[in-house]
């Protein structure tokens, strides 16, 4: 009813105005949907028909069905792109998602394991060894060390969160020359490591030296 009322007042607009404009002429009433359908690439159509009599219900009802009609196939092309860009977008977001899933072991391999400190050497690791307790629990004990007397040790145990991510339990000791005045730095407690997307190992994320001026990049590879 609402629609066959808008249509009413479109004719009657219409009917006027060529009433103006074309006066002693045959009169013309035009039946226009005022709402436009866009295209995948933004261009506009709408569907309009022209009379030579006062449109009745029945012009009405076969206008809607001949509008429906002619703009199908371009709703058609419209969803489907929609859905083959759907598609796309998901199998994008499926292989990021998969890969950052598996980006890191949930659970890390018994045996050694390739262990720095950057400050000491970024080329010749340390090692630590890493022990099944029971599940989800694994015991860790290694250093590495330089001839200048630098070196970084760690024992404890690492309790597993979930993949990219653990939680060590025990204590951290360093001693970097030119760091903390040349002194020891002890941390002891509960420590996070954490494993970024594309990176092989896991990184100690309670940085801070114990001299409060720089960072200790920790790392225990995978």
């Amino acid at each position: 009813m609402k629609k066959i009322i808008v249509l009413i007042v479109l004719i009657s607009f219409c009917a006027n105005t060529n009433a103006q404009n074309d006066t002693g002429s045959t009169q013309k009433y035009v039946l226009r949907n005022p709402v436009v359908t866009l295209d995948m690439n933004g261009n506009a159509y709408y569907f309009e028909k022209i009379f030579d009599h006062i449109p009745t219900h029945e012009d009405s009802v076969a206008f809607f069905n001949e509008e429906h009609s002619s703009m199908k196939e371009i709703m058609d092309s419209v969803e489907r792109e929609n859905k083959s860009y759907s598609r796309y977008i998901d199998s994008v977001n499926k292989i990021y998602t998969s890969r950052l899933k598996n980006y890191a072991p949930l659970t890390p391999r018994e045996g050694k394991h390739l262990f720095s400190l950057h400050w000491i050497s970024m080329s010749k690791f340390g090692a630590v060894v890493i022990k099944k307790i029971n599940h989800g629990k694994y015991s860790i004990k290694g250093d590495q060390r330089d001839e200048r007397g630098n070196f970084v040790t760690i024992l404890g145990y690492l309790k597993t969160i979930k993949k990219g991510e653990m939680k060590f339990y025990g204590e951290i000791q360093s001693k970097v020359s030119f760091n903390n005045n040349g002194e020891v730095c002890k941390k002891k407690g509960e420590f996070t490591f954490l494993c970024s997307p594309g990176r092989k190992y896991w990184r100690l994320q309670e940085r801070e030296n114990c001299g409060g001026e720089v960072v200790d990049y920790v790392d225990i590879f995978f």
